[in-house]
C-alpha cells in the first residue's frame, strides 16, 4: 500500500508553527505573542511593525482613549518562510496594548483540526486551562459550531483563548489582560451612558448649527441671487 504524500508546503507550513511558538515553550508566558507583551506602549508597538502612532483608529475619546491598530504580516521570501498569521489586530486602553487579535490564514491551517492547533499553542502556553467538546484528547477532531471557543490557557493576570469562526474557516488567537480588559469595558459602558445622556442636548446642538449653516448660506445667496 502506497503511503500518502505530505506536499513540501504542508511541511513548510508545520515547521513554520513549529517555530513560532518554540521561543516562548519554556516560559509559558501568556501576556506575550512572538515579539509582541501587553502591557507595551502604542508607540512601542508601533515601531515594531514599522507604523505611525497616528496610524491607530480611535474608538473612543473619552472617558479614556481605546484605539486599534491592523497589521498585515508578509513573508518576505514566500519560497523559504510560511507566514501562518494573515492580521493581527492591537486594542489599546490609554496607549497601553491591553488586547491582541492574531487571525491566521486559512490556507496556512487548512487540514489542521482544533486539536492540531491547540498541540501547536500549547507548546508556547503550557497545558490549557479549559478545553472545549474534550478536544484535548488526541483522537478527538470534531468541532461544535456553537462553541467558537476551543481552548483557553489562563492565569490570574491573562487569558489566551484560541478562537475558530467555522463559516469561514479559520482561527484566531486573542490574548487579553484581565485588569485592562475590564477597565476599557467598563470605559466603555461609561462612555455609552454618558452619550445616552448627553443624546438629547446634541441633538438640539446639531439642529441649532443646521439651521445656522441654512441662514449663512441664505445670506450669501441673497448678495448674488438675481431674478
Amino acid at each position: 500500500m502506497k503511503r500518502p504524500m505530505i506536499s513540501i508546503r504542508n511541511i513548510a507550513i508545520c515547521l513554520a508553527f513549529a517555530g513560532l511558538y518554540a521561543p516562548l515553550n519554556h516560559a509559558q508566558d501568556l501576556s506575550k505573542y512572538r515579539q509582541f507583551s501587553l502591557g507595551a506602549s502604542l508607540d512601542e508597538v508601533s515601531k515594531q511593525i514599522d507604523q505611525r502612532p497616528n496610524d491607530a483608529s480611535v474608538i473612543q475619546e473619552r472617558p479614556t482613549t481605546i484605539q486599534q491598530m491592523e497589521w498585515w504580516p508578509v513573508s518576505l521570501n514566500s519560497l523559504t518562510k510560511i507566514e501562518p498569521v494573515e492580521k493581527v489586530l492591537f486594542s489599546f486602553y490609554g496607549h497601553t496594548l491591553y488586547k491582541l487579535e492574531a487571525t491566521y490564514d486559512s490556507n496556512a491551517t487548512a487540514g489542521l483540526t482544533a486539536t492540531d492547533m491547540i498541540r501547536a499553542i500549547s507548546a508556547s502556553y503550557g497545558t490549557p486551562t479549559a478545553v472545549e467538546n474534550g478536544l484535548a484528547t488526541p483522537a478527538s477532531t470534531t468541532y461544535d459550531a456553537t462553541q467558537p471557543t476551543v481552548a483557553q490557557w489562563e492565569d490570574g493576570r491573562y487569558t489566551v483563548s484560541l478562537m475558530r469562526d467555522s463559516g469561514l474557516n479559520t482561527f484566531e488567537l486573542v490574548i487579553v489582560s484581565k485588569q485592562l480588559n475590564a477597565l476599557a469595558e467598563a470605559s466603555a459602558i461609561a462612555a455609552a451612558k454618558q452619550e445616552l445622556a448627553d443624546a438629547p442636548q446634541n441633538a438640539v446642538a446639531r439642529e441649532k448649527k443646521a439651521a445656522d449653516d441654512l441662514e449663512i448660506e441664505r445670506q450669501e445667496n441673497l448678495k448674488v441671487f438675481r431674478p
